[in-house]
């Protein structure tokens, strides 16, 4: 992947038909997907539709505001299997796949992964659904099946830095895109890829996830190389998540 990716390079040479766009797409840049500024939405049609066609609009002007967006994560998905000629899964086998030896990106479960079922609540068993399985090659905002192990060995990689410049994980940890207050307990914003936030006087970097009933999240401390991974089958894995966060705070 090293050449690759330039952060600050327009995505749009590659053609991309959803986009009707054309001057809004000229402005994209890898950086704006990381730090979702794109201004595209969050999704346009069913996000596990890899064959859907539904035109993606831009909600506010490309590099100016906070507007998460997994469309355009799967615009730099696209971007990339172009560039390279191989599948998001077949990116990240070489980089993560001794790391992270049961999870994949193209919706089949490895070594001793096993499905879960999530509720919207423990008391209905009729609240359930099965964890989305089926081969596909999207899902570079949802798609990755993972066991908290997994993840865990990815994020103490992350924490030391593992296969990054320290100019690279520097500009990795630098807040970059401010997230507004409403939607977040603490004062954050988004790095290249992970949100950077203050709890008194902790700097946390974490990502969360909510694909419905499944809630998670992933944090730690650059400081210390203290951190923690929460996965939940449950709605209300939230408020779980939260009370953590809150006992973190000193």
């Amino acid at each position: 992947m090293k050449g690759v990716l330039d952060l600050d390079e327009t995505l749009a040479p590659f053609p991309y038909p959803r986009i009707e766009d054309k001057e809004a797409y000229a402005k994209i840049t890898p950086r704006m997907v990381l730090t979702h500024r794109t201004g595209m939405p969050n999704w346009s049609g069913d996000s596990q539709d890899e064959y859907r066609g539904d035109p993606i609009p831009f909600e506010t002007e490309p590099g100016e505001a906070y507007s998460y967006s997994g469309e355009a994560f799967e615009l730099l998905r696209a971007y990339l299997v172009s560039k390279t000629g191989r599948s998001l899964h077949e990116l990240f086998l070489p980089r993560f796949g001794s790391v992270m030896p049961n999870s994949s990106f193209d919706g089949r479960l490895r070594g001793r992964a096993v499905p879960s079922r999530a509720y919207e609540a423990a008391s209905d068993p009729a609240s359930g659904r099965d964890l989305y399985l089926k081969p596909h090659r999207t899902g570079a905002a949802w798609g990755l099946l993972t066991t908290a192990g997994d993840y865990a060995a990815f994020l103490a990689a992350v924490c030391r830095g593992e296969g990054l410049s320290e100019t690279m994980r520097a500009e990795m940890l630098r807040p970059q895109s401010p997230i507004p207050p409403a939607t977040t307990p603490a004062p954050a914003s988004y790095g290249l890829g992970w949100v950077i936030t203050q709890l008194g006087p902790e700097t946390i970097v974490m990502h969360s996830g909510n694909n419905g009933e499944y809630r998670s999240l992933a944090a730690y401390l650059p400081a210390t190389g203290e951190g923690y991974v929460i996965l939940t089958n449950g709605r209300n894995g939230e408020d779980m998540i939260g009370a953590i966060l809150e006992g973190a705070q000193p």
